[in-house]
C-alpha cells in the first residue's frame, strides 16, 4: 500500500525503474534496452520528465513534450507517457502526475495540454475526462521505413 510519496525530476539514475514501468505499460512491445535508453537520455536533454517516488522506489512516470502550434497560436504540451506502477494504481499517483505535469505546462506558457490513448483503455480514458481532459481528435499514425 502506497502511504506517501513525492512527485520529482527523473535522473538518468531513474532509467532501470522507468524502463519497469515502460514495460508495464506497453506490455506486448518488445523491447530493446539499449535503443530505449538512448531515447530516455534523449528525452532528458529536451522533455520534461517527472516521477512519484515512494519510500525510494519509482512508482510512477509522466513525460511531457511542448511543440508551437498554428492552431493554438502558441504552444501546446503533449503528454507522451504517463504510467503509475499496477501495484499503486487508484492512490491519487496518476492525479497528482498529471497535476504537476500542467502546473510545469502552464508555467511555461501552455495553451492546452493533450495526450493520446490506445481504443482499449476504456478505465484510463475515464480517468482523463475525469480530470478535464475532452476527447477532441483521432490519432492517425504511419510507420515510416527505418532502413536510411
Amino acid at each position: 500500500m502506497i502511504e506517501s510519496y513525492k512527485i520529482r525530476s527523473v535522473t538518468c539514475d531513474d532509467f532501470d525503474s522507468v524502463f519497469e514501468l515502460l514495460k508495464q505499460l506497453w506490455s506486448d512491445k518488445q523491447f530493446n534496452k539499449d535503443n530505449t535508453k538512448i531515447s530516455f537520455e534523449r528525452g532528458l536533454q529536451n522533455d520534461v520528465y517527472i516521477c512519484a517516488e515512494n519510500n525510494g522506489k519509482v512508482v510512477g512516470f509522466c513525460s511531457m513534450s511542448v511543440k508551437n502550434s498554428l492552431w493554438e497560436d502558441g504552444e501546446i504540451a503533449y503528454i507522451s507517457e504517463i504510467i503509475v506502477d499496477h501495484y499503486a494504481r487508484g492512490t491519487g499517483i496518476g492525479t497528482q502526475l498529471i497535476q504537476s505535469i500542467t502546473k510545469l505546462a502552464n508555467e511555461r506558457g501552455c495553451m492546452r495540454i493533450e495526450l493520446d490513448s490506445a481504443f482499449h483503455r476504456n478505465m484510463t480514458h475515464q480517468f482523463y475526462e475525469s480530470l478535464g481532459f475532452d476527447k477532441r481528435a483521432y490519432l492517425f499514425s504511419l510507420k515510416l521505413n527505418q532502413s536510411h
